[in-house]
């Protein structure tokens, strides 16, 4: 069990099978999946460093482009034009950066974090007798956390509840 803060706020979390199994019942993916999404980034930690570099605004609205990739031709062609990419050059250039210029698609997928940090947090509650609200619910109840504040010890859980050696450390 780990406890992800940010600012004066906490997400108490627990890498588990259940949380394997919370990630596959509401998500209807493989949990093991979307982390090795997130490890085959280009460069995650270079991606992590450049966006915590940036205003909140400029971070956030390459985030928002994150899942451009799914999106029509002429959905994605309005999505940048309304998340004013052309307009700033801040964000531009961090996107080619990035190397998002073609993709438009960071590396580290904040969604998935969100996602991984639920189903684990819905596995801690419920060794604690918490209950915990569906995902849409839970996002609007940390609207304001930033997840990107505590990735070391987001990994350090995922390491240490999700990738146990077998004989749990010893010999």
């Amino acid at each position: 069990m780990r406890e992800l803060k940010s600012g004066n706020m906490i997400i108490r979390v627990r890498a588990s099978n259940l949380a394997r199994l919370y990630f596959y019942q509401e998500f209807s993916t493989e949990l093991a999946t979307e982390l090795d999404k997130l490890a085959s980034g280009n460069d995650s930690r270079e991606a992590e460093s450049l966006i915590r570099g940036l205003d909140r605004e400029t971070a956030n609205k390459i985030l928002d482009l994150q899942n451009i990739a799914g999106l029509s031709p002429e959905e994605a062609v309005k999505q940048i034009e309304n998340s004013g990419l052309m307009d700033n050059p801040e964000l531009l250039g961090a996107m080619m950066k990035l190397g998002l210029q073609e993709s438009i698609s960071p590396s580290i997928s904040i969604l998935s974090v969100m996602r991984i940090v639920w189903a684990m947090n819905k596995a801690q509650n419920l060794a604690e007798n918490l209950q915990t609200r569906p995902f849409e619910q839970w996002l609007m109840q940390y609207e304001d956390f930033d997840f990107y504040n505590c990735m070391d010890d987001f990994w350090a859980e995922v390491r240490q509840g999700f990738f146990r050696s077998k004989n749990n450390g010893e010999g």
